[in-house]
């Protein structure tokens, strides 16, 4: 890795700081940041010290309130920390040009270290190795490493750590990733804790695979005791699964573009929705797909008239996915290896009832739609539904094709839509 900004100079912090740094070539880029913050008892006051780190102005919040930036992983909490020392790790794709980190404490912090590195053109999957051989300082359970990822898609990460036999507290290692404790199974007592010293012996291992669409994501490590973390090796891609193609209409003058925000925001919801459950599908949805069936079933809104609501006809009376999601019907998939049922126990907060009222709740029920034709529950000899039950995935083909159950039209409409998104051509022949 090239090195940009290598400040190891220690220095405590009271008011924001900005560092500008320029960079003349654009890619993936680590910035390093090792700091301390006290708790309140140690303080005397009422109050922690944190710091929180923007860069570009681009906030790392909690994942669970995206209002929240004290507390979440790549912030350094007094309340977490009470005087130890973390290290966030940003990997991110920057531009070349002049940046700006700023540094922001409340109250104040001690910061440690900043090293701002370029790792790659991120062009392409790959392999990422970050520093490594880091100590936790001696304490009990707090927050230790932080690896935030932005804007890039996390699909999986390894990493070896070296924990010791000590007197009465030995060392432990927990591992969340985006919020979710990763459970060690092999010791119901400490279950929350991944690598623990009285089991596995003093080198351990694990591969962690989570398949996540670009976005903000992080791999938290907590320290208890003094484990030391020998490497982690993360696998990455590039964004361009989270870019749509743009379709250029000359005939009709009409903005085939403009749901393109609806599209991506639903497929990247449900792709990260499927991804992160038990058996996840081998291949996330590509939002051109579902730009593709929406130009088949509406031509992007303007088919049979411009003012079309509902763009993937999902609502429409005579489509059974309309009584389904609503429940009137059976719509039942895999929930967990012991239980089956209606799909409903996927609906987020604020979108139910279900219903259709604009074109950005048509593609995010579409989308959903699409998802349960293309899952399946494993059967035996005899048709029976294998216990404990096992999710299976069709391809994105066999998917669409029972989007659209219509005999009479189906293979047109399969023909169609995989016209458009693989050539960007239309049945009639005009190009998009």
């Amino acid at each position: 890795m090239d090195l940009v900004v290598n400040n190891d100079k220690k220095r405590k912090i009271i008011a924001k700081e900005e560092i500008e740094f320029s960079l003349t070539t654009s890619g993936l880029y680590l910035i390093e940041i090792t700091a301390r913050t006290q708790g309140e008892k140690q303080l005397g006051i009422s109050d922690d010290e944190d710091l929180r780190i923007e860069i570009d102005s681009k906030k790392f919040p909690q994942l669970e309130n995206s209002q929240r930036y004290l507390d979440s992983p790549a912030s350094f909490s007094g309340g977490q920390l009470h005087g130890l020392k973390k290290t966030v790790f940003f990997v991110l794709p920057l531009n070349l040009g002049k940046h700006q980190l700023s540094l922001i404490p409340d109250i104040s912090a001690v910061l440690e270290g900043i090293k701002i590195s370029y790792i790659s053109s991120g062009q392409s999957i790959e392999e990422l190795e970050l520093p490594g051989n880091i100590p936790a300082e001696d304490g009990d359970k707090r927050s230790w490493i932080t690896v935030a990822l932005t804007d890039i898609s996390l699909m999986s990460f390894s990493l070896t750590a070296t924990l010791k036999r000590r007197f009465i507290d030995s060392d432990d290692v927990k591992v969340i990733i985006d919020g979710v404790v990763q459970k060690n199974y092999r010791n119901i007592l400490h279950k929350l804790w991944y690598f623990i010293a009285s089991l596995g012996g003093e080198k351990q291992s694990s591969s962690f695979t989570v398949n996540f669409l670009p976005g903000l994501h992080y791999i938290e490590l907590w320290a208890d005791r003094m484990p030391t973390l020998n490497s982690i090796t993360i696998r990455v891609g590039n964004n361009t699964n989270n870019k749509l193609r743009e379709y250029k209409d000359i005939k009709f003058n009409r903005d085939y573009n403009q749901l393109d925000d609806y599209i991506i925001k639903a497929t990247d919801f449900w792709n990260n929705f499927f991804l992160n459950q038990m058996y996840p599908p081998i291949e996330s949805l590509d939002p051109n797909l579902i730009k593709a069936i929406i130009y088949r079933e509406s031509r992007l809104g303007y088919y049979p008239d411009k003012d079309i609501i509902d763009v993937m006809q999902v609502w429409d009376p005579l489509n059974p996915a309309k009584d389904a999601i609503l429940g009137k019907t059976s719509a039942n998939e895999f929930i967990s290896s012991n239980k089956v049922g209606h799909i409903s126990y996927s609906y987020p907060g604020g979108k139910t009832p279900p219903s259709v009222d604009s074109c950005e709740d048509s593609i995010f029920w579409g989308v959903r739609w699409l998802y349960h034709k293309s899952q399946y529950l494993l059967e035996d000899d005899k048709g029976v539904l294998e216990t404990p039950y096992i999710r299976k995935w069709r391809s994105w083909k066999e998917a669409v094709r029972s989007y659209n159950s219509n005999p009479k039209i189906v293979e047109e409409y399969i023909k169609e839509v995989f016209s458009v998104y693989e050539k960007g051509v239309d049945l009639e022949g005009n190009i998009l």
